[in-house]
């Protein structure tokens, strides 16, 4: 090695040469000494590592890679094929030269358990005297009797030692008590003190999915890092742990740049061969850094259980809904216990459930991918997701919207039963339609997609236009209403809640809203308008336009917060996501699932998220920051 060069030699070794069980999966500990010798690494410094005592491969972007062998020093008796093939996997997925892995393995023919001396002799070949002394990252049970210092800094006397003892004998003085860390010094001088090794990072329950992340400085690299990993992934016997200790081995370790830019690679897996396969698909590429906006869905989209299964596992989410029911006052409890029923006892259709639900969601949603770092560019929601996209951008505090849309809640429910009629046509090929009704309170109630259009109205005249419609060949489809939303029909419930709009006092937002009742970018003179807000559960919903002109402002990925995926798939039609100019993703299932199906989709979505080459606090993406 240079005479700059830093060196970190890892090792284990059980009393009376046993093996070191608590060495598997410890890698966590070198991947940290390597964080802290980050300023050496920038400074120019190349830092080398020889890694033994465990079956984690490890790789660090500023280093030249690692040795990977089994746990246990003395009385080994791995098989060299297993080794050979181990070390064969390790070097592919470090970027390590093969040869020089295979070679250590192939000198291991006469005696396997000799494994760490011969790393230890191909390091001291090149290490002189007077250059800095090597780092040690050591188990609980020390250092060797022969390399034993109580600093934990070895010396060339000490490898010397080492070398000629065999590294047979524990030391004796080592600390048995539980692992502590230990800070390093200041990267800037030569030489490194000791870590002692703290216990493993905790991970999510198994079977929960887990994000595999990884970035290069180009894209050839990663490709040749991406079928690594999914080697690693397809790799028969237990050698690198067990199926799902090989997904957190990926997960936890993947090589990562510690700068932006390169290219990034993401895909989201519960085991090994889930990951194999999404390794297999998944191509990595250049970031396109596009600017985030929040898209909140509204009536129809609801579904039993819509994001429950983030209730409790992400605390963000989790203290957003909590402070939702209580704000909600009277009935709180009970909205929170039919959220999470399998079986509510009102529908969920209706709009007691539905429209509270709608916001309470969608604003914990929003809240949640906040915490993760993401500062969307602007905010659209449908219908009831306006108000979730205003309260967030700050033109409502909290607790007036949810007084708000109690409010709203409570005067809609006073109407006639309604339905609303989803159609495949056009809003100007659907007027002649409405006329069937002679007291025209069926009115197009939202806008969609250029032929994707909403009618709403009360029960039976809506009926009357549906049986019309499909004679004349339109597909309708009834959408997920018990109330006549967006249409003359709730027209005097809707202004009957202008007290409850003049006491939340709206203002201009401090975010960027597109409004869906205005089908573009909402001004602070519409926003200070009462009338604007009180008038909306009658007023159409004219989204197509909206989002027509948040994309015409340039390229953006879009992400769906809020049940189902909708508007995901009303994005989907418009020209600049069809030409791949911007692009979707839903944080949500489509539908109903197992609680495990939110998280998997919220972790996709983070994944693509950071894909897109923004940068995320993953603490509070895997749901371990602590709760407010």
């Amino acid at each position: 090695m240079a005479a700059t060069d830093a060196a970190i030699v890892w090792w284990a070794v059980g009393p009376s040469g046993q093996e070191d069980r608590g060495a598997t999966g410890r890698a966590a500990t070198v991947a940290a000494v390597f964080d802290r010798l980050g300023p050496t690494v920038r400074r120019g410094r190349r830092t080398s590592l020889v890694l033994t005592g465990t079956t984690t491969p490890v790789g660090y972007e500023g280093g030249v890679g690692s040795v990977c062998v089994p746990p246990g020093v003395a009385g080994s008796t791995v098989v060299v094929p297993r080794l050979c093939a181990a070390l064969h996997h390790a070097a592919a997925l470090l970027g390590r030269a093969e040869a020089d892995l295979t070679l250590v393995a192939a000198e291991l023919d006469d005696e396997p358990g000799r494994w760490l001396v011969v790393a230890l002799r191909r390091l001291a070949e090149s290490w002189s005297p007077d250059e800095p002394p090597l780092a040690v990252v050591r188990t609980t049970d020390g250092l060797t009797e022969a390399g034993r210092t109580r600093s934990g800094v070895l010396r060339p006397g000490d490898l010397r030692r080492m070398l000629a003892d065999g590294c047979r004998r524990p030391n004796p003085v080592a600390d048995h008590r539980a692992p502590t860390p230990v800070a390093l010094p200041d990267t800037s001088r030569r030489g490194h003190s000791v870590l002692l090794l703290p216990p493993p990072a905790p991970v999510p329950p198994a079977g929960d999915p887990l994000v595999i992340r990884w970035s290069t400085v180009d894209e050839a690299t990663g490709e040749r890092r991406r079928r690594a990993m999914g080697r690693l992934a397809r790799f028969e016997g237990d050698l690198f742990g067990d199926d799902r200790r090989r997904v957190e081995t990926l997960a936890r370790h993947a090589p990562r740049r510690a700068t932006p830019g390169g290219v990034r690679g993401a895909v989201v897996a519960a085991d090994a061969a889930e990951a194999a396969g999404a390794l297999e698909r998944h191509r990595p590429a250049v970031p396109k850094q596009r600017p985030v906006a929040l898209l909140f869905p509204g009536q129809g989209a609801q579904y039993p259980r819509m994001g429950a299964g983030l209730y409790g596992h992400d605390p963000v989410f989790t203290t957003a809904m909590d402070t939702f029911f209580t704000l909600w006052g009277e009935g709180g409890q009970r909205l929170r216990e039919e959220w999470l029923s399998d079986d509510p006892s009102v529908p969920f259709d209706d709009g007691s459930r539905a429209q509270p639900l709608l916001f309470g969601v969608g604003y914990a949603l929003g809240a949640m991918v906040r915490s993760w770092g993401v500062r969307p560019v602007a905010l659209l929601g449908h219908s009831a997701g306006e108000m979730v996209a205003a309260t967030l951008a700050g033109a409502f505090s909290l607790p007036a919207a949810v007084r708000l849309m109690r409010a709203r809640v409570t005067e809609v429910l006073r109407t006639p039963p309604g339905g609303m009629l989803a159609v495949a046509a056009t809003a100007d090929e659907l007027q002649p339609y409405l006329t069937l009704d002679p007291t025209g309170q069926v009115a197009v109630a939202a806008v969609n997609a250029p032929r994707q259009t909403m009618l709403a109205g009360p029960d039976e005249a809506l009926a009357v236009v549906q049986e019309k419609l499909r004679e004349q060949g339109y597909i309708c489809r009834l959408a997920k209403a018990r109330q006549a939303f967006h249409s003359p029909a709730v027209l005097d419930a809707s202004l009957a809640t202008r007290p409850a709009v003049e006491a939340a006092r709206p203002g201009p937002p401090v975010d960027t809203v597109y409004s869906a009742y205005v089908g573009r970018k909402l001004d602070a003179a519409t926003a200070d308008d009462p009338m604007f807000w009180t008038t909306q559960i009658a007023d159409p919903v004219l989204f197509w336009p909206a989002l027509d002109a948040l994309l015409a402002t340039g390229d953006l990925l879009l992400v769906e917060a809020g049940a189902g995926q909708g508007l995901t798939n009303v994005a989907r039609q418009h020209r600049a996501v069809r030409s791949k100019a911007s692009d979707v993703v839903a944080l949500l299932p489509a539908s109903p699932g197992a609680p495990v199906a939110d998280r998997r989709s919220v972790l996709a979505a983070a994944a693509r998220i950071w894909a897109e080459g923004h940068e995320l606090r993953w603490e509070a993406v895997d749901g371990t920051t602590a709760r407010p």
